[in-house]
């Protein structure tokens, strides 16, 4: 459906394949007859596929409500396939995007739900909520953080300028006939 019909985007809908793989999972919810589809899913590999677009609503969750509320995400996995640790780390670096651009705290059953909560299914199945939660929120920056990489910028700036000024002198040096420092790379590339 076009819209969220002014909704915001506030909850995550976890979601496992179930059965078959991520190109069947596409084409179903390519194919407008299913009347079933999700906004993502994310691969036993990593990869990251785009189905719906985030500013419209996706049927995934069998409530018409939660699905004008939230981003379906639907994972590779199956009861024979467990979710693999890249699959976790890319489920996690998407929850912890959707956080930051929705301004979402991701708590498991709050603000991340299972679709199970919804309708009586065993999606999402083998799927650990918690742990996609605890790596996002490891993805985080904190002020802490920030403030120590600005330090960093900031000595590289610093660093960058004196590594400058040696380069000039050591171009100087050559034009003069001067010794130079053959550590220094030169500032013009036709000097060897």
């Amino acid at each position: 459906m076009v819209g969220r019909s002014g909704n915001p985007v506030s909850l995550l809908i976890e979601h496992w394949i179930g059965s078959g793989t991520v190109a069947s999972a596409l084409a179903r919810f390519r194919d407008p007859s299913s009347r079933v589809s999700a906004h993502y899913i994310v691969a036993q590999d990593g990869e990251i596929h785009y189905v719906v677009d985030e500013a419209d609503t996706a049927y995934h969750a069998g409530d018409f409500q939660a699905n004008q509320l939230s981003v379906g995400i639907e994972h590779e996995a199956t009861p024979g396939l467990l979710p693999s640790a890249a699959l976790y780390r890319s489920s996690a670096w998407l929850h912890r995007r959707f956080s930051e651009q929705y301004g979402i705290r991701l708590e498991v059953g709050r603000t991340v739900r299972p679709h199970n909560h919804y309708r009586p299914t065993q999606c999402p199945g083998t799927l650990d909520l918690a742990r996609i939660v605890e790596e996002a929120n490891d993805m985080a920056f904190t002020d802490e953080d920030r403030a120590k990489l600005d330090r960093v910028l900031t000595l590289l700036e610093a660093r960058e300028s004196l590594v400058w000024t040696a380069r000039l002198q050591r171009s100087l040096d050559v034009e003069r006939g001067l010794p130079y420092d053959e550590t220094i790379p030169p500032i013009d590339p036709r000097i060897r």
